[in-house]
Order: structure tokens, then sequence, then C-alpha cells
């Protein structure tokens, strides 16, 4: 009996429904006989509802002789033992091999029965399929392996991706929902070609212009510049001065003149010291009314300065050059 025949007939015995063999093909080779032998011991497992070792027998069976079939009855092991992902995935991999199987109906409604198990336990199937058959399939970044690749998700927004070097990846979001399984399929094309770079167009290499000869003329050896955008800010810093000034004039002269009636209490005629104060009083006393004239002119000059529209930037620049250094203003107020 070939291998065919054989796993028909496997699948007669375990499937509700029994039909018809097809008819017998030609003889077999030594990987089908193995396959055949391998088949008959899961049969009888089977039936006598060991139902993992059955699936053992199976496996070796598909591994010796590949065949559609096989799923179907690895499938109905699984059923057998409530394991409703297996079975399902199992029973997908059946119609997905062999869509044209005479008890398609039959697979499709205990697909459906799988599908109520897993939807009342808030979870449902999802089965890639991809070409080619190397490629890495990953839900989730939870690696699955290559095609055919199922896993079980909750309802919401999930990610694919398919991936193989090579091939363009196939990156996308689909929504699960626990009502009924999914089942996508996907063939990634090859990658663009990357053309050679273009060639740059060719171009007359001007001559360069001839160094310009130092200047004669020491020029600055470094300049620094403030920036200030306050139109007051240069009659404001004559205030400050003249305040100053002031401050330090009426001080000094106060100072000088109590050194001078200390002089004349205690000398009690007019000394040379006591001259020299007074002209030391004499001459802070100019020195406070200078500041306070610098002052009073600075604070008329901010008062005009604060009703003129804004314009440039004042800036005070202060450059050291071989000649010393300066100080001086730019822009205007």
């Amino acid at each position: 009996m070939s291998l065919y025949l054989l796993v028909v007939t496997a699948m007669l015995a375990a499937a509700p429904t029994p039909r018809k063999a097809a008819p017998e093909p030609s003889a077999a080779g030594p990987e089908a006989l193995k396959a055949k032998a391998a088949f008959v011991s899961a049969q009888a497992l089977y039936k006598q509802g060991r139902f993992l070792e059955a699936i053992k027998g199976f496996e070796e069976a598909y591994r010796l002789k590949p065949h559609p079939i096989v799923f179907y009855n690895i499938g109905r092991c699984y059923e057998q033992l409530d394991d409703a992902p297996r079975a399902l995935r199992h029973y997908r991999l059946y119609l997905h091999q062999l869509p044209d199987a005479v008890d398609r109906e039959a697979v499709a409604a205990s697909i459906v029965t799988l599908e109520g198990k897993l939807k009342d336990r808030g979870i449902q199937q999802l089965m890639v399929f991809a070409e080619p058959a190397d490629a890495q399939v990953t839900v989730d970044a939870r690696p699955l392996g290559p095609p055919p690749a199922s896993i079980e998700l909750g309802s919401g927004d999930h990610r694919l991706l398919i991936e193989r070097p090579g091939r363009s990846p196939v990156n996308r979001s689909f929504v699960m929902s626990t009502s009924k399984s999914m089942e996508l399929s996907f063939t990634l094309t090859d990658e663009p070609q990357a053309g050679p770079p273009p060639t740059p167009p060719l171009t007359v290499a001007e001559p360069m212009p001839a160094p310009a000869a130092p200047s004669v003329a020491a020029s600055p050896v470094s300049t620094t510049r403030f920036a200030l955008r306050s139109k007051a800010w240069v009659p404001l810093i004559a205030v400050a001065l003249g305040g100053a000034t002031a401050a330090v004039g009426f001080s000094q002269m106060a100072s000088a003149s109590q050194a001078l009636d200390l002089e004349l209490t205690t000398q009690m005629m007019v000394t040379d010291t006591a001259t020299g104060l007074a002209a030391r009083g004499k001459a802070m006393q100019t020195v406070g009314w200078v500041g306070v004239g610098v002052a009073i002119a600075g604070l008329a000059a901010t008062a005009v300065f604060w009703f003129l529209p804004a314009s440039d930037a004042v800036a005070p620049v202060a450059t050291l050059g071989p000649g010393g250094a300066t100080l001086g203003l730019a822009g205007r107020v």
C-alpha cells in the first residue's frame, strides 16, 4: 500500500464520517515504506487513545514523506487532547496545503468549534504564511521563527514584522478580534538594487587669486564689543559718575572743614596747616559741585533720550592695538 493510500485510510479511521479511499498509486521507494510503517503505528496508537505517541508517529511519517493529510491526523489528535491552539494550527495547515480537500466543509466546522473555545478564553489565533520559507516572523517584538507561524493574541492593535536579508521586509499593524481567528499571507519581494552613484560633471578649475599683500598699517590686536540696546544708558553713566564725584568731593570737603576747625581751635591762630586745609576744602567743594553739574546734565540728557525713537544699538568698543588701548562708542542711540 502506498503512502497516499495509507494516510487517506488513517484519515478515514480518525474522521467522524468515513470516505472512500483513492486508488492505490504505483510502488513506493524505501523512504515511503518507512513512512508507511510510522503511519500505521501512529494509526494504531490513535485507536488506542495514546494521542501524544500517535502525534510523534505522524510527525515522523511526515518527515520521511510529507503529505498534507498528516496535518489533519495530527489536528485530530490535538483536538482529542483538548489542545485547541495546536489543533486549530494543524487544521489550517491542512486546508492551506490541500485547498480542494473533499472534507473541507467538515474541517471548517471543526475550526469554528475551536475558535469558539479560544474566544471563551479571551484570545484568538493568528496564522502567518510567508514566502520565502526561511523568512523570520515577529509579532509584537516576539520572534516566532520561520513561516508558517502561529500565535494566540488578545483583542486590540498588534504589530507584524516579516524579514529576510535581500528581501523588502513586511512591517505593518493589524487589529485582532477574539471572535474569529486570522490568517495572513505575504510574499517578500527582492530589495531594489542600488545603482552606481551618479558621476559628477566635469568642471574646469579656476585659478586661485594671488594672496593679498599684508597691510603696512598695524591692525588692532583685539577688539571687544559690548552691544547694548538701551537708548538712555550713555547719559545714565554720566549721572552715575557725576553723583560719585559729587559725593567724594563733598565728603572730602567736610573732612577738611572738620580738620580746619580743629586746627584753629587748637592753635588759636591761622597756621600753614590751617591754610592748607582751607584750600583743600575749597578744592573739594569745587569737585563736588562739578559732580553735581555732571549728574544734572546726565539726568537732562536721559530725559531727552527717553523720548527719542528706538534705533540702532549703541555699543562701547574697547580696542587693544600696537599704539595702546582705546575706548569708544559705535552705533546710534
